[in-house]
C-alpha cells in the first residue's frame, strides 16, 4: 500500500485510513450470497418505486376540487384569485342569504285510477306514470285527467277536488280505434 489515505483532523486527532490501489488483492469487497443479493435488489426496487410514486403524486395531485365541485369548508387547498389585490383576497366570502320562509302547505287530494287496458296517466297535460295508480297525492283544485294508449281512444275528464278528498276512477275501459 502507498501512503494514500484520508486524513481527519479536528477534535478526533489524526486518523489515517488506507485506500486500496486498483489491481491490488487487498481491496476490501462485500460479497453477497445469491439469496441476499435478490433481497437487496428487491428492496431497492420497492424503495425506488415508492419514491417515484410519491414524486408523481406530489407533482400531479389536484390543487382544487375536480369537476367544478365546491371544496368543503376548512379545505387546505389554496386558490388563486386573478385580478385582485392581496387585501381583497383575505376578505371572507359574503354570508349566504337567509333561507326563504317555508311555503304554506299545499292542500292535496288522493287520486286512484285503473283502466283496461293499461295506459299512461297525464295530469294537466304532464305525463305522470302508467296505470293503475293508487293513492296519488295531487294538489287540490280543478285538474284535467287523461289516460292515453296507442291504438285506443283516450279517457279524458276534468274534475274539481277538495282538500283531503279521495277520488277513485276505477275500471275505465279504453275503446279501440278503427274497425
Amino acid at each position: 500500500m502507498t501512503d494514500q489515505g484520508a486524513r481527519v483532523s479536528a477534535e478526533f486527532g489524526n486518523i489515517t485510513v488506507p485506500i486500496a490501489t486498483p489491481g491490488s488483492s487487498d481491496a476490501p469487497t462485500i460479497r453477497f450470497t445469491p439469496l441476499r443479493r435478490r433481497r437487496v435488489v428487491l428492496a431497492a426496487l420497492v424503495a425506488g418505486t415508492l419514491l417515484v410514486g410519491a414524486g408523481a403524486w406530489l407533482a400531479l395531485r389536484p390543487s382544487s376540487a375536480a369537476n367544478g365541485a365546491t371544496p368543503a369548508r376548512g379545505d387546505s387547498t389554496s386558490r388563486r384569485v386573478l385580478g385582485t389585490d392581496s387585501a381583497r383576497r383575505s376578505e371572507a366570502p359574503p354570508p349566504p342569504p337567509p333561507p326563504a320562509a317555508p311555503a304554506a302547505p299545499v292542500a292535496r287530494f288522493r287520486l286512484s285510477i285503473s283502466t283496461q287496458p293499461t295506459g299512461i296517466l297525464y295530469l294537466d297535460g304532464r305525463q305522470v306514470r302508467s296505470t293503475p295508480v293508487i293513492g296519488l297525492d295531487v294538489p287540490a283544485g280543478r285538474r284535467r285527467v287523461q289516460v292515453k294508449r296507442d291504438g285506443f281512444a283516450p279517457f279524458d275528464t276534468v274534475l274539481t277536488a277538495q282538500p283531503g278528498q279521495d277520488i277513485k276512477l276505477t275500471r275505465r275501459v279504453l275503446r279501440p280505434l278503427g274497425p
